[in-house]
């Protein structure tokens, strides 16, 4: 017997399993997606401000002008939300790029289609408000098969040529993915991140992955992603790197926080649960060795969908200052930083911080009960790890900083997605 929720659901005749299957990521955020430990929890989140948002979103919508025409374009319309400067990029190039209703970039970019926007607005609504069973119920998967109709009507009437998502997980992004390669139309999942996960299963729908370095495109292939469908962009805000040396003291020291509670399972090839105490656990730790070093504050930047307040009531306020400063300008202050495993390992390179890869570890599995990947595992001795208290002083003591050189292994520079001119 399966003892996961969701593969249960797949096996019940009564439930329709393709539709599930756009419907997972949704469903698993009303298992998961709970505790004061994230700052916009589902289970227990005020309606009102969800609500205020959608009404904000609709009000953009029509305030763009939903009705008028697609723009003119030499390389066609591609439809994106893909994340940092990808569509700049591609307009560049010469395409039409237009994000979807369902995640606004901007207002002169909004996808021109308000039939499409209201259905997709209203299926929104009831991800945010209706419970487990209404999802599930025919009802409301009768509305997802409508909303799929009215999607592929408009992705013909409209003349889009591709489709750029960030992952494929998301219900709009798996309905979004059949529906273009049903048309015979190119998707391209453009990766937002260092992968702290490598399967065969996810980013691994669309007929293109995008990501930053030959490296990452290497540790894909050896989890079973076919080599020709990846592909090597570089870092589209990072264009050169050219540090040699990296700065380490602890005068003002930057800590990221250790995620020990997804949201949602973000494997589909199986479900691995952890202790969000692990997450208390990881700053305790942190504090007591660096008060040993004579550290008596440090800077505390919680991830994005993290709730900084909450891990005061669990540690030191005085000693755990929260950051909220934009990315760049805390890293341009910090003199160290130190984390997990994180893309901003590569992002403190860039302003020439040195960061310190901390990932307590218990027969192979870190606190948030992973495995760790390359280069967070210690398998790329250009990155010294620290698997305990013992690792982590002796890293500080001794300044041991990472090499420079792996950067170029996991971010290729310059910059140049011009292949998408001959693939769309």
């Amino acid at each position: 017997m399966n003892f996961y929720l969701f593969d249960y659901l797949k096996e019940l005749p009564a439930v329709d399993a393709d539709i599930l299957y756009y419907l997972k990521y949704e469903l698993d955020k009303k298992i998961y997606y709970y505790g004061e430990h994230f700052k916009n929890p589902v289970e227990g989140a005020p309606w009102l401000t969800r609500r205020l948002r959608m009404a904000l979103k609709r009000f953009l919508v029509h305030a763009a002008g939903m009705l008028r025409r697609n723009k003119r374009s030499t390389g066609g319309s591609i439809l994106s939300n893909a994340y940092f400067t990808y569509g700049s990029e591609l307009e560049r190039l010469g395409f039409s790029v237009y994000s979807p209703p369902w995640n606004l970039r901007s207002p002169g970019t909004i996808y021109p289609d308000s039939g499409l926007a209201q259905a997709a607005f209203h299926i929104e609504q009831q991800f945010i408000e209706r419970d487990y069973r209404t999802l599930i119920g025919k009802p409301f998967t009768e509305e997802v098969r409508r909303f799929k109709e009215l999607l592929a009507g408009s992705i013909s009437r409209k003349g889009m040529r591709a489709l750029c998502v960030p992952n494929d997980l998301s219900f709009f992004h798996r309905i979004s993915i059949d529906l273009f390669k049903e048309a015979r139309l190119p998707t391209f999942l453009f990766l937002h991140g260092v992968p702290g996960r490598y399967n065969a299963v996810d980013d691994n729908t669309t007929d293109y992955l995008i990501v930053w370095g030959s490296r990452i495109k290497k540790l894909y292939i050896e989890a079973g992603v076919k080599p020709e469908k990846i592909l090597v962009s570089g870092h589209p805000l990072y264009k050169e790197f050219q540090r040699t040396d990296l700065q380490f003291d602890i005068d003002d020291v930057l800590v990221l926080d250790k995620i020990c509670q997804e949201g949602a399972p973000s494997m589909s090839d199986r479900v691995i649960l952890a202790d969000r105490g692990n997450s208390v656990t990881y700053l305790m730790i942190l504090q007591q060795v660096l008060s040993s070093l004579g550290v008596r504050s440090v800077r505390l930047r919680v991830h994005p969908a993290g709730n900084g307040n909450w891990y005061h009531k669990f540690v030191d306020s005085s000693f755990f200052v929260l950051d909220r400063l934009p990315l760049d300008e805390s890293l341009r202050r910090a003199t160290l930083v130190i984390g997990p495993t994180s893309s901003v390992l590569f992002e403190a390179m860039y302003y020439g911080k040195n960061y310190l890869l901390f990932e307590p570890q218990n027969e192979g599995r870190d606190l948030a009960n992973f495995r760790p990947v390359p280069p967070f595992d210690g398998s790329d001795a250009r990155i010294p790890l620290a698997r305990d208290e013992k690792e982590l002083e002796y890293l500080l003591r001794n300044k041991i900083r990472i090499d420079s050189s792996v950067w170029n292994d996991y971010i290729q520079t310059p910059f140049s997605i011009d292949f998408m001119k001959q693939l769309v």
